[in-house]
């Protein structure tokens, strides 16, 4: 689950565009929403953080290894994350998926190259990007500590 992806949240892009006296109510969203959900459903729940990768084409292609992304964003990525790093600790069957240590395993460049293009996936509800190989390994990590503790 990805609290913060794209532009979806407008908290999000509000805060993208400078507004960070807005973190505290935008993370307090998420533990109420994430609360919300708990009431209803006990499953497992993958909580990702923010990886700071870039989300513009514009910024996508830019020749950098470290982080991919101006100031600003990469230090709202890590605030944001580290709030959801503590909801997910409080919170029973939520894991959290630390997305900067995906990325920055991977290599933000590398993280950027695309794996499939065109127009049929603009719209996917997948990542296009060769990050999205990065969460799969940690998909798997969590699927089979389920799997042990399960057993």
């Amino acid at each position: 689950m990805s609290l913060f992806t794209y532009d979806g949240l407008p908290i999000y892009r509000l805060l993208r565009a400078g507004e960070r006296a807005l973190l505290p109510q935008a993370l307090d969203q998420a533990r109420r929403f994430l609360l919300q959900l708990r009431e209803r459903d006990d499953r497992t729940l993958l909580l990702h953080g923010v990886s700071g990768l870039p989300l513009s084409r514009r910024l996508a292609w830019l020749p950098v290894e470290r982080w991919a992304m101006p100031k600003r964003f990469r230090d709202l990525a890590a605030a944001l994350s580290e709030g959801l790093r503590e909801i997910a600790a409080q919170l029973p069957h939520v894991w959290f998926v630390d997305e900067i240590v995906v990325a920055q395993r991977l290599g933000y460049r590398v993280a950027n190259r695309p794996i499939v293009t065109g127009r049929l996936f603009v719209e996917a509800l997948f990542h296009r990007r060769r990050f999205g190989f990065g969460l799969a390994e940690t998909y798997l990590e969590v699927v089979r500590a389920y799997d042990r503790l399960r057993g």
